[in-house]
């Protein structure tokens, strides 16, 4: 039965596939005009850029299981399009959408539909200050981790503003702030609801381009839904304060976006529940190594509320994450991504009498583009997850491959 289960899979994914395949083709010879370079189609001030990715993963543990392991072929179409409009050349208005629908062969309470819809402003002077404001929804949802379960659907809300205002030739000021709000679509999950502040202040000096200094402080706030056990309310709310040091840099430079390292501390509404202080980091550096080959390093250290959809368990962890990321463009059509990512997390019982517990997470994966012309590209991938838990009960592995078309103006 389970070689017969295994070919039928591989008939079903090998069909999909061969769609995929046949789709490509057609596009290659369809004549396109050599003219798009994915810059998107511009009439006047008004500019379209549509994009569309067909792409077919293979799992060997859809369910991240310990035990009896389940795979299966799945297709992912991502529909994306957007539209800006510029009413001068360094202020433009920005409406996005991107789609995401997964179908599986055999797994069908895994098939599901994503949307995320944004609308943002950005204004950026003439001596370097930038403004970023906007507002987006997305419908998203937590995979089943058993053939019994289904997806768990929620919406997240957010509305952002970050502003970077040159107080000088060489000082920057920055202001930034975020709200969340996530709500599940079923009561039983409200568990898991939250709404969540951000603001960031920072001071940028950047006398040396090699080295901008940067000072900034972090405040959040999160408001979780109050959970009831033994007859006991627990208040899972807290706020956090961090304070960083370390450098930022422009996007436009061969080294860009920001280095920070500094100290954390949470205060939480529940007494029972364990303050964390200590060591903090948030750091998204990448390094631009030659014209072909650029570096992306990652680093982050912070706390953050368990999920108990994701199988979380206690009432945080504290998530210790580091990973590097390199992109090499040898030739002029074909690029290669290298990843690895290491995230720890520390999980604390506190008011629930649960027993603390650690999780080992690794992530490696290689994906390679192939640009057939400048409006498509083939891309094939291959991606290893390996979780080590206290708990065995969330110990997996999985392989995961893909192979699709990327198609954009």
């Amino acid at each position: 039965m389970r070689s017969y289960a295994m070919k039928m899979k591989w008939v079903c994914g090998t069909r999909s596939l061969l769609a995929i395949m046949m789709a490509f083709v057609i596009l290659l010879f369809s004549g396109a005009n050599d003219r798009l370079y994915c810059e998107g189609l511009e009439l006047g001030r008004f500019r379209v850029s549509p994009k569309l990715s067909v792409i077919e993963r293979y799992s060997d543990n859809i369910y991240l299981e310990a035990d009896n392991e389940e795979d299966d072929w799945y297709t992912e179409i991502t529909p994306e399009i957007a539209f800006d409009f510029a009413f001068a050349p360094r202020n433009y208005l920005s409406l996005k959408y991107i789609g995401n629908f997964f179908k599986y062969s055999d797994a069908d309470n895994f098939d599901s539909q994503h949307h995320l819809g944004e609308l943002s402003w950005n204004v950026e002077s003439a001596k370097g200050s930038t403004l970023v404001v906007g507002a987006s929804s997305s419908e998203n949802s937590i995979q089943p981790y058993s053939p019994t379960e289904s997806s768990k659907d929620y919406n997240l809300s957010r509305a952002f503003a970050d502003v970077l205002l040159m107080a000088g030739q060489v000082t920057a000021v920055g202001v930034a702030y975020e709200h969340q709000s996530r709500r599940f679509d079923e009561d039983v999950f409200d568990i898991d609801d939250y709404d969540r502040d951000q603001f960031d202040a920072s001071i940028i000096y950047g006398r040396s381009q090699i080295l901008p200094w940067l000072l900034q402080y972090r405040y959040v706030k999160q408001d979780n839904e109050n959970i009831l056990s033994d007859d006991d309310i627990i208040n899972r709310d807290f706020e956090t304060h961090s304070i960083f040091t370390g450098a930022r840099w422009l996007p436009s430079g061969k080294v860009s976006g920001a280095f920070r390292v500094g100290y954390t501390w949470s205060d939480f509404k529940e007494s029972g529940i364990d303050e964390f202080s200590g060591f903090g980091m948030d750091t998204n550096v990448r390094y631009m190594f030659s014209p072909i080959t650029n570096i992306t390093l990652i680093a982050r250290r912070e706390i953050r509320p368990t999920t108990f959809t994701e199988r979380d368990t206690g009432t945080y962890y504290v998530l210790t994450s580091g990973g590097v990321r390199l992109t090499h463009h040898r030739w002029e059509r074909i690029e290669t991504e290298l990843r690895y990512y290491y995230n720890h997390r520390d999980f604390e019982g506190g008011a629930f009498g649960e027993e603390d517990r650690t999780d080992r997470e690794h992530v490696a994966g290689l994906t390679v583009t192939y640009t057939m012309r400048n409006w498509i590209a083939l891309s094939l991938g291959y991606q290893y997850r390996n979780n080590n838990s206290d708990d065995e009960g969330v110990d997996f592995k999985e392989n995961l491959v893909h192979a699709g078309v990327l198609l954009s103006i």
